[in-house]
C-alpha cells in the first residue's frame, strides 16, 4: 500500500474481478491499510463483481478492527451483495461452529452501529434463522437483543425457533420463545 500511495497510484483502480487495493486490504484485516486507502480516496463503497464491499470482505473473515474503520468511514452497512447478503447475514453465514470471538465481535459491531437485524435473505431467512441452524447460540442472544423478529417466517413457513426444533438445539429454542 506503501508502493501504491508513494507513487500516487489510484486507489480505485480493480482487477478483472472487480478488487481493489481496499477490498484485499480488508480480506487481510489490514486496518492500517484501510485507512491510508480510504485517506487516498478509495471509495470506502466500491463494489467487486458480486457486488461485495470491503465491509463485506472484513466481516466474512472476522476482522473486527477493519470493518470498525470502514463502519467509521462511512461504508453502507445493509448494501447487499448479488445473492442478497447483507454484512451481518455474511457475519453470521460465516462464523465457524463455535462462533469465533472475531465473528461475535464483528456481529455485536454491525449491530451496534445499526445494522437491520430482520433483512431477510435467501428464501427470506434472516439472520435470526441461519444463528439457529447453525447453532449460534451468543449470536442469537445478540440478535434478539437488537430487537429481531422472531416471529418471521422463511418461505417454508418456519421461524428461527421451528429450525432450532428441527435440528434438536435445545438451548436456542429457549431463546427463541415468542413471548
Amino acid at each position: 500500500v506503501k508502493l501504491l500511495l508513494s507513487v500516487e497510484a489510484d486507489v480505485n483502480v480493480s482487477d478483472k474481478k472487480g478488487f481493489n487495493a481496499l477490498h484485499l486490504a480488508a480480506q487481510c484485516g489490514s486496518a492500517a491499510a484501510i485507512q491510508a486507502l480510504l485517506d487516498a480516496g478509495s471509495n470506502v463503497d466500491a463494489v467487486d463483481r458480486s457486488d461485495c464491499t470491503a465491509l463485506h470482505m472484513a466481516v466474512n473473515h472476522g476482522h473486527v478492527e477493519s470493518a470498525g474503520v470502514l463502519i467509521k468511514s462511512g461504508a453502507h452497512i445493509d448494501r447487499v451483495d448479488m445473492h442478497g447478503a447483507t454484512a451481518l447475514i455474511r457475519c453470521i453465514k460465516q462464523a465457524p461452529l463455535n462462533a469465533s470471538q472475531g465473528h461475535m465481535t464483528v456481529l455485536q459491531t454491525l449491530l451496534s452501529a445499526g445494522a437491520n437485524v430482520n433483512t431477510s435473505y435467501m428464501q427470506g431467512t434472516t439472520g435470526l434463522h441461519i444463528a439457529a441452524q447453525k447453532g449460534h447460540k451468543k449470536m442469537i442472544e445478540a440478535l434478539v437483543q437488537h430487537g429481531a423478529d422472531r416471529t418471521v417466517k422463511d418461505d417454508k413457513g418456519e421461524t428461527a425457533w421451528d429450525i432450532a426444533k428441527r435440528h434438536r438445539m435445545v438451548g436456542m429454542r429457549e431463546l427463541l420463545e415468542c413471548i
